[in-house]
């Protein structure tokens, strides 16, 4: 019964986070992960990979200023990400996450158009 137990709440608990990225880059993202890259401001960090621990702020974020920083009438797709195992570190602004190291196409879990 612990296990049970254990078992649900680590369910509970978990959590997913979301990355926003060009439908162009699917297919190399499936062959080689998600790679970090020069990120665009507000984090200004050399080489990473934003992203956002809820889906809320994702969306708040692409209706605000994030489609900004991508080309006019470009295909976005929300890639939402299985945490496990990924080390993530908490960014210099509080709505987002961030990976220095490539994030393996395994931990994606859903892709979906905006």
């Amino acid at each position: 019964m612990i296990k049970l137990k254990s078992l649900i709440l680590e369910t509970i608990k978990k959590r997913w986070l979301y990355h926003i990225t060009p439908k162009k880059n699917i297919l190399n993202m499936k062959w080689y992960g998600i790679q970090p890259r020069p990120t665009l401001p507000p984090t200004f960090c050399s080489k990473a990979i934003c992203l956002f621990d809820d889906r809320t702020t994702m969306e708040d974020a692409l209706m605000n200023w994030l489609s900004d920083k991508f080309p006019e009438n470009e295909p976005l797709v929300c890639l939402t990400i299985d945490p496990t195992g990924l080390e993530i570190h908490e960014s210099d602004v509080g709505y987002e996450v961030i990976s220095y190291k490539t994030i393996p196409w395994k931990n994606v879990v859903k892709i979906e158009d905006i």
